[in-house]
């Protein structure tokens, strides 16, 4: 009872400040006014904060946009930042609270509805949001499902794909941070580490966030033991790549490896230096989780591994995905791509787990290793496929269903597991 008396008394407070802030801060800014797109934004997702603003800044290219950035408590001020050249940010924040899940939902819904106030009088510029924008372009046609474990049943998914084919297509510009932030961080990492950029670098970063939450589409996306990635790093660190852990990578775990660094002891704000590694490096290694997309969207090759669910991959088909491993409780026996594809369509869809008495397995070092392997020869162009390989790599894309966000990702998983499988799949 007192935690609601509170929400709500909070939810008035915001209410009544926003007609006092909003109207100051239009005041101040009347900047907003010279484009004839105005993009409104609150997300409290990292992903779809680079999703969201990424898409539009493509879409409109080379249209100019004024980005309206309401933040929340886990934003990230620097992205926006990183569109400058059709983006122009202007970053609201309230003068009398701090940032609020809550509070910051009532301030977007006020400060729409003023925008649309403005305008419906003036009638000189058009506003946009996220979803709207999300709407555009699809190759898809708004179809995409996905399973809700929670309830047992498929439901209707975020569709992406018209983002994917301005990425594909290669619309607009991608991402850059400003060339000063830029300078900065490098300047201050070469005085701690003189030959760091001697050697392109990865980023390592092994999600942990929602291990503990009871929502099964949460703690199923976070990697498995850290230590599984040990043989990886060696690999990269032996093969002319220095290894950088970022975000929830446990470093005690690689700080003994020559050629890992945490750069824990770097004096940059967290949130510039995540985004100054993720536009940097030259491969990203981690979970399916917002980082990566930044790096996706910037042309940077992605290895996701310990990835669930099964309908969805990258933005760019020539990534690996390597998915956790799904064994039959009862008999232990572990489900093919078939099996999951075509004989467990729920199971692929991301539900059904608990009826089905499936177990879902993180992935092994050595099929990490060999993952991280892979990626390296595409990376370095290695023509390693052969004939037999690439028929495998066909029957596999025609798995997916069209109603599944990987059937237009196009991306695989390594050549090894196809060819452990290659009776099944050349049955199909």
């Amino acid at each position: 009872m007192r935690s609601l008396v509170k929400t709500i008394i909070v939810k008035v407070t915001v209410f009544i400040l926003c007609f006092i802030e909003i109207p100051y801060f239009l005041l101040k800014n009347v900047g907003i006014f010279k484009n004839k797109i105005i993009y409104i934004f609150w997300e409290r997702s990292f992903g779809h904060t680079i999703t969201g603003i990424d898409y539009a800044s493509r879409l409109f290219y080379p249209n100019r946009i004024s980005l309206v950035y309401i933040p929340h408590p886990r934003s990230n001020e620097y992205l926006p930042l990183c569109y400058e050249h059709n983006v122009d940010s202007f970053l609201f924040k309230s003068i009398f609270l701090p940032y609020s899940h809550i509070g910051g939902r009532i301030r977007y819904n006020i400060f729409f509805v003023i925008l649309c106030i403005i305008n419906g009088l003036i009638k000189k510029f058009h506003i946009i949001e996220r979803s709207n924008v999300y709407k555009t372009v699809s190759i898809a046609s708004d179809n995409l499902l996905l399973g809700d474990e929670n309830v047992g049943k498929l439901k209707k998914c975020i569709d992406l794909t018209g983002y994917y084919r301005l990425l594909k297509e290669n619309i607009g510009k991608k991402a850059k941070l400003p060339r000063l932030l830029d300078e900065q961080c490098k300047k201050i990492i070469v005085e701690k580490y003189s030959d760091i950029f001697n050697k392109p670098f990865v980023v390592l970063l092994l999600r942990e966030k929602g291990r503990n939450s009871k929502g099964f589409e949460h703690y199923v996306r976070c990697s498995g033991p850290q230590e599984n990635y040990i043989l990886a790093v060696k690999h990269l660190v032996e093969n002319g790549f220095n290894v950088v852990g970022s975000g929830e990578t446990n470093n005690s775990i690689f700080n003994s490896l020559n050629g890992y660094y945490s750069f824990k002891d770097i004096e940059i704000d967290d949130k510039l230096l995540n985004i100054f590694l993720l536009m940097n490096c030259k491969l990203f290694i981690g979970q399916h989780s917002g980082p990566y997309i930044l790096s996706s969207s910037c042309n940077i090759h992605v290895l996701l591994c310990d990835v669930m669910p099964h309908w969805e991959g990258t933005f760019n088909s020539k990534d690996i995905i390597l998915f956790k491993n799904l064994v039959e409780k009862e008999t232990g026996k572990r489900l093919s791509l078939v099996d999951i594809y075509l004989r467990n369509q729920d199971i692929a869809y991301g539900y059904n787990f608990n009826k089905k008495k499936i177990a879902v397995e993180p992935n092994s070092a050595e099929e990490i290793l060999e993952a991280v392997k892979e990626t390296l020869n595409i990376m370095n162009n290695i023509d390693y496929l052969t004939t037999a390989d690439k028929i495998l790599i066909e029957k596999f894309r025609k798995l997916p269903l069209p109603n599944m966000r990987l059937f237009y990702d196009g991306n695989r998983v390594p050549i090894n597991i196809l060819r452990e499988q290659k009776g099944e799949l050349l049955s199909i």
